[in-house]
């Protein structure tokens, strides 16, 4: 790597050295991944099951109060990446999103940090915390996460109105949306270690947050923004090829259908119609069991 890139590189650390800080408490025991779940957890295996919209509260867990969570992160959500509910049809919403094969979520498997004030993990991979519809999509995007084990943690920035998404993922097949980096780009790209064969992804290469609304939370993701290097070097070109193959900025909102008490809200209607129109694929989404032993 030439010295203009690793310029640029600390350039954009340093411009989000807020985001990239925004990490949850490292583990006390070696048993624990950093921001978890456990090492034993992480290792065991799944079965893929389908579920009705009926049965979410039961197969995704829904937390509420007693869940010792922020009451932001209680109920269960709906990611509205297609853009076919009412929030992402007003004109008002800056509705923006290549749609991918998940569906639902909850922040079941979440432990509430006080200290780094970060709800942590959300384990896209198995457990009771995402849902994917039951179609080519949703297992093309299940494969996706089940092969990086792709795990979130969701930390509160310093306004609380706005939560930054870390990404931990299995260095050897670390990717950046739908593309493969690999262990020697998640090296070059600067991957932080966070112990055990992960790395958690730079926030300024794929900033994600949620931002506070009173329908729910905005989802948005920001592309790195490429300056400062050579215009011609592999770093920037590969930078910039992935910048903009995807969204450099994108938006979709992610609605709760179960609130904090259990009942169901207007959007767990939205979705309800909107799966039996057939704007949505119809069948169950795939659900991938909780394992004992977080």
């Amino acid at each position: 790597m030439s010295d203009s890139e690793r310029a640029m590189l600390e350039s954009l650390r340093k411009a989000s050295s807020n985001k990239e800080s925004a990490l949850p408490n490292k583990p006390t025991s070696d048993a624990m991944l950093w921001g978890g779940p456990s090492v034993a957890y992480s290792e065991e295996g799944y079965i893929l099951k389908n579920f009705s919209l009926e049965e979410v509260t039961d197969m995704m867990g829904c937390p509420g109060p007693e869940s010792g969570l922020p009451e932001d992160f209680q109920g269960c959500w709906w990611m509205d990446q297609f853009g076919v509910s009412s929030v992402a049809k007003d004109p008002n919403y800056p509705y923006a999103m290549v749609g991918l094969g998940e569906t639902l979520m909850s922040f079941a498997s979440g432990v509430w940090e006080a200290d780094s004030k970060c709800v942590t993990p959300v384990t896209l991979y198995h457990g009771r915390d995402w849902a994917f519809y039951n179609d080519g999509g949703g297992m093309d995007t299940f494969r996706a996460h089940n092969s990086t084990h792709n795990t979130l943690s969701c930390c509160y920035l310093d306004d609380n109105v706005t939560v930054q998404l870390r990404t931990k993922q299995l260095k050897s097949t670390a990717a950046l949306g739908p593309y493969s980096l690999g262990a020697w780009l998640a090296e070059l790209l600067n991957f932080t270690d966070a112990g055990h064969g992960y790395v958690w992804e730079p926030a300024w290469l794929m900033d994600m947050t949620m931002v506070k609304k009173a329908w729910g939370w905005d989802r948005v993701t920001k592309m790195v923004s490429v300056t400062g290097g050579p215009d011609d070097s592999p770093l920037v070109k590969l930078l910039t090829f992935l910048a903009e193959s995807l969204l450099p900025v994108s938006h979709y909102p992610t609605l709760q259908i179960i609130d904090a008490q259990g009942q169901k809200t207007k959007y767990y209607y939205e979705i309800e119609a909107l799966l039996k129109t057939g704007s949505l694929p119809p069948s169950a989404p795939y659900f991938i069991p909780h394992a004992d032993g977080r």
